[in-house]
């Protein structure tokens, strides 16, 4: 009823990339976490914490002088992509 290990099939071809990782998630054998990823979570953290500040709502409210507030909230957010891609690509380069 059971197949005996001996008689089943083998194949020589090599292991991709994504069976090792399956296989390693599979026996818990965790990758190793990079501290690339740690530096950009951190980095958007500080960034999102800085854009939030009162003092750039004021910066931006005398700088950008519309009744519309969303014309001020895209601006920020154009602001926080440009920096957090000239930091990781420029600054923070591994």
């Amino acid at each position: 009823m059971d197949d005996d290990i001996h008689q089943l099939g083998t194949d020589d071809s090599p292991v991709s990339e994504n069976d090792k990782y399956v296989i390693d998630m599979i026996f818990n054998n965790k990758p190793p976490v990079r501290s690339y990823h740690i530096k950009q979570i951190i980095l958007a953290t500080l960034l999102y914490a800085v854009m939030s500040l009162p003092m750039i709502d004021f910066i931006l409210s005398n700088a950008i002088k519309t009744a519309n507030p969303y014309y001020r909230l895209a601006f920020k957010t154009f602001v926080f992509f440009l920096l957090y891609f000239l930091i990781i690509n420029y600054i923070v380069k591994n």
